[in-house]
C-alpha cells in the first residue's frame, strides 16, 4: 500500500491494486481516467463520513484505504450499538449530501451525469442490509439495541447476508449480470469473516466500514 496523505489526522492509503487499475485503464482508454478519479473522490468522501463519526465518538481511527472498487475505514470497534449505527449511516449520508451538489454540476462537467448515477448506486448498494455493508451494520446494531446480545445479532445479520447473496446469484443468472455474482461472492465471504471473528480467541478489534 502507498500512503498518499493524512486528513483529520487519519492516514490515507492506496492499495497497490488501485495503482495497477489506473495503469491498465490509462493504457486502454486514458479518457476515462477523470471519471475514475471522480468516482474515487466520492468513495473517499464516503469513507471520511465514517471517519468523522468515529472521531466524534472518540474512537481511534486507524486508516482509510482505497481499492479499485471501494474503500475501507478502519477504527476500533465502538462499544455501543447506537455508535455503530451512526458510524455506519454516516457514509451513506455523505452520498445523500452529494446528490444535489453533483446534480447542479451536470451542465458544467461532462462526467457529472455518470458520477451522479455512480453516487446513487453507491448509496443504494451500501444500504443493503447485509454484513459487512453499511446497511448490514445498521441491521446488527438495531438488533443489538433490542436484544443486547452482540453475538446473536451478528449471527442473525450474517444469515440475512447469506440469503441476500444467494438471491443476488439467482438474479445474476436471471438477468445475466456477472457483476451480481461478484457482489454476492463479496457479501458471502465477508459475512463469514464476521462470524469467524466472534469465535476466534482474539476477535477482530477493528470496525471496517
Amino acid at each position: 500500500e502507498m500512503k498518499i496523505g493524512r486528513f483529520l489526522g487519519v492516514p490515507v492509503f492506496l492499495n497497490w491494486s488501485f495503482l495497477l487499475f489506473l495503469v491498465l485503464i490509462s493504457y486502454f482508454s486514458a479518457e476515462i481516467i477523470p471519471l475514475i478519479l471522480g468516482a474515487f473522490l466520492i468513495v473517499l468522501l464516503h469513507e471520511f463520513g465514517h471517519v468523522i463519526a468515529g472521531i466524534y465518538f472518540g474512537l481511534n481511527v486507524i486508516s482509510v484505504t482505497l481499492y479499485p472498487f471501494g474503500g475501507i475505514a478502519s477504527m476500533i470497534v465502538p462499544k455501543k450499538p447506537k455508535q455503530e449505527m451512526v458510524i455506519a449511516l454516516a457514509g451513506p449520508m455523505v452520498n445523500v449530501l452529494l446528490i444535489p451538489i453533483i446534480h447542479f454540476s451536470i451542465p458544467y462537467f461532462d462526467i457529472s451525469q455518470t458520477l451522479f448515477k455512480l453516487n446513487l448506486m453507491m448509496l443504494v448498494f451500501n444500504l443493503i442490509p447485509a454484513l459487512p455493508l453499511d446497511g448490514g451494520r445498521v441491521l446488527r446494531s438495531t438488533l443489538c439495541l433490542f436484544s443486547d446480545d452482540y453475538v446473536s445479532s451478528t449471527m442473525t445479520s450474517c444469515y440475512v447476508a447469506k440469503v441476500i447473496s444467494w438471491t443476488m446469484i439467482a438474479a445474476g443468472f436471471f438477468f445475466k449480470r456477472i457483476d451480481l455474482f461478484w457482489v454476492a461472492y463479496f457479501v458471502f465471504v465477508e459475512s463469514d469473516r464476521e462470524i469467524n471473528a466472534i469465535f476466534e480467541k482474539n476477535p477482530k478489534n477493528f470496525l471496517e466500514v
